[in-house]
């Protein structure tokens, strides 16, 4: 058992986070300083607690990477660290204890016990590498909405243009069922909603349901939607209910063969709203309601109608999902939960409108060379509101706009220049050429 005064991970997490080790703390079990010139992101994922650090060693040896905090040495192999690729970067590991695990690191990794307790102050902020935490003040606030613009403007080109290449490749509508897939995904699920729209495409799921009795097609698709992302229950060897064996029944009388190997779901630090089993149940409602034409039609109706309203956000409407029957009370196939009214919510929609919709009939404009589609999605884009924040857009935000955020955030444009700065730059230090790395 930890001493009283012994802090848990999680504080010390927060202090390095904070930066607020003493200086003078920092040094290797044999006394060789080291100064931290950049503490790292905190990671919200699984793996090191933060990325992408900048060390500077006794010599004067610069290590750019990962840093993993423990109580003890022993924290390293005890959580299986050792056997684990995802901390092949870690250049530090902070500990609270003394002693060396050295040869539980990775080659560059340095061990030492730094004197964290709460009366320390911060590191000055002169202590930090990032030459945009010196230069940003500079900046008025025309000057950063600008910067933003085109850096936003930038992050929908390149996601115009990946489409683009989608649409090419597959045509328009399983382009936009694979691109729906993934923004359903969100972060840690992308890769498996990208395999599920490759393992059940659109055309497939269309030519099931239009086999069978109108009433029986939503459930169709579901079905086929679900077993080809393996979340039946019978695949998961967990108990199911009546509506789940109806659903595998319906699997079983429709799937041409049962796919493998499973796919890669993830559930750390998922929220159950979020989870695959309820967004794959708002896929299946979008496109069982739009099986004749397609999904796009209908977007474009919606889209064409904000552009006359100027009221971007009100594309969202189109891809909200309500939860209705089965799914207004149940978090998964099988596991009931308290009501919940939505499987798609306005937020989450409006996400997809930016990221995905906008840029998507961009591309589609520029392929029917349609001037006027096209220009109705850059304004569109332009003045849409700003989409709800995230880990990245708060970093950046209190990074480069401390207290100013909301009067210069003000379009989803801006939002997405800030991850896009993070993305490109921020995130792996690139700071030489960025505008932020010099006063205006």
């Amino acid at each position: 058992m930890p001493k009283a005064d012994t802090p848990s991970e999680r504080r010390l997490q927060r202090q390095w986070a904070r930066q607020e080790p003493s200086a003078s703390a920092l040094a290797t079990p044999d006394g060789r300083p080291v100064r931290v010139l950049f503490p790292g992101w905190p990671n919200t994922d699984s793996g090191p607690d933060f990325l992408g650090a900048l060390i500077e060693r006794a010599d004067g040896r610069l290590l750019h990477g990962d840093v993993e905090l423990h109580l003890a040495p022993s924290g390293w192999r005890q959580h299986g660290h050792h056997r684990d690729p995802a901390y092949s970067k870690v250049v530090l590991h902070v500990l609270w204890q003394g002693g060396s695990s050295r040869t539980d690191l990775p080659a560059e990794a340095i061990t030492y016990r730094p004197n964290i307790s709460p009366d320390v102050a911060p590191l000055p902020i002169a202590d930090d590498a990032r030459p945009c935490v010196h230069s940003a003040d500079a900046w008025d606030d025309a000057a950063i909405g600008g910067f933003l613009d085109r850096e936003g403007e930038g992050r929908f080109a390149a996601k115009a243009s990946s489409l683009a290449a989608a649409i090419a490749a597959q045509g328009a509508e399983e382009a936009l069922h694979t691109a729906l897939c993934e923004a359903l995904g969100y972060a840690k699920n992308i890769e498996a909603f990208r395999a599920l729209a490759e393992r059940m495409p659109r055309a497939q799921l269309r030519a099931a349901a239009y086999a069978s009795p109108q009433a029986d097609r939503l459930e169709i698709v579901e079905a086929l939607l679900f077993g080809a992302a393996g979340l039946l229950p019978a695949q998961r060897g967990i108990q199911g209910d009546a509506y789940a064996t109806r659903l595998e029944a319906l699997w079983r009388a429709h799937a041409p063969a049962v796919p493998a190997p499973a796919l890669p779901w993830r559930a750390f630090r998922v929220r159950p709203e979020n989870a695959p089993p309820r967004r794959i149940a708002a896929l299946a409602r979008l496109l069982a309601g739009n099986l004749e034409g397609g999904l796009s039609p209908t977007i474009e109706v919606a889209l064409s109608a904000a552009a006359r309203e100027g009221a971007a956000s009100s594309i969202a409407r189109a891809l909200t999902v309500t939860a209705e029957g089965y799914w207004a009370r149940h978090a998964d196939l099988g596991a009931p939960c308290a009501e919940s009214p939505t499987l798609l919510g306005k937020a989450r929609a409006a996400e997809i409108v930016v990221n995905i919709v906008l840029p998507f009939f961009s591309a589609l404009a520029h392929r029917r060379a349609d001037a006027s589609l096209a220009e109705q999605c850059r304004r569109l884009y332009g003045m849409h509101p700003p989409l709800a924040e995230n880990h990245i857009t708060e970093r950046m935000e209190a990074l480069l706009l401390p207290g100013r955020a909301r009067t210069i955030v003000t379009t989803a444009r801006r939002h997405q220049g800030l991850i896009g700065l993070y993305k490109s730059r921020c995130f792996a230090l690139r700071c030489r050429g960025c505008a932020f790395a010099a006063p205006a």
